[in-house]
């Protein structure tokens, strides 16, 4: 086992973008055209951004990645608050997509190009590889945030990934500081006045 896959694990677990299937695209040569390359989860493609920055080791270069992601994660948080914690599943997906794919992108810079395209909610069967990455990111949430029980991966299987999308939204009510309710707030207030 490769030594920072522990650190990786811990560092997706953390993140409040549960995994979602995606399409990998690659952009043919000759005919300038996006072919799928693979289905996979975003959790997995985090992962290998993870470790190439890592193995990068450019410290400037990762400073301003993660500048970068602080803003996409107070902007999550920002529009959680706002109409987040009012969506069913099926909308909570489109949200949690759009900044999956921001957060993402942070790892991209000078023109990389960068093409995904994430499956339809309805793509996602109980039992599949999505679902159980998502039955196993709920549990090591359940681990992370201290749950007075901390809950298996087994405890979720039989939930929807709708349903698991709705308790990890919550979960972020739960969790958000005071900093961040305050920062939120203060987005609110500002966009409202505009």
């Amino acid at each position: 086992m490769d030594s920072g896959y522990e650190i990786r694990s811990m560092i997706l677990a953390s993140l409040p973008y549960p995994p979602l299937p995606v399409e990998v695209m690659t952009v043919e040569p000759d005919s300038g055209m996006l072919a799928t390359e693979s289905v996979t989860t975003s959790h997995a493609l985090l992962a290998q951004c993870l470790q190439i920055a890592a193995a990068r080791g450019d410290d400037k270069v990762n400073e301003e990645r993660k500048l970068r992601q602080v803003d996409v994660f107070r902007r999550f948080l920002h529009a959680m608050a706002v109409e987040g914690f009012e969506m069913s599943g099926g909308e909570l997906y489109g949200l949690y997509s759009d900044y999956t794919r921001q957060h993402l992108e942070t790892y991209f810079h000078d023109g990389q190009r960068f093409e995904l395209a994430f499956k339809p909610l309805s793509y996602i069967a109980k039992g599949d590889a999505c679902h159980t990455r998502m039955c196993e990111f709920m549990a090591a949430q359940s681990i992370l945030f201290k749950d007075p029980v901390p809950l298996k991966a087994s405890h979720y299987h039989g939930k929807t990934y709708a349903c698991m999308l709705e308790l990890a939204r919550d979960r972020i009510g739960h969790t958000m500081t005071e900093e961040e309710r305050e920062e939120t707030d203060r987005r609110e207030a500002t966009e409202s006045a505009d």
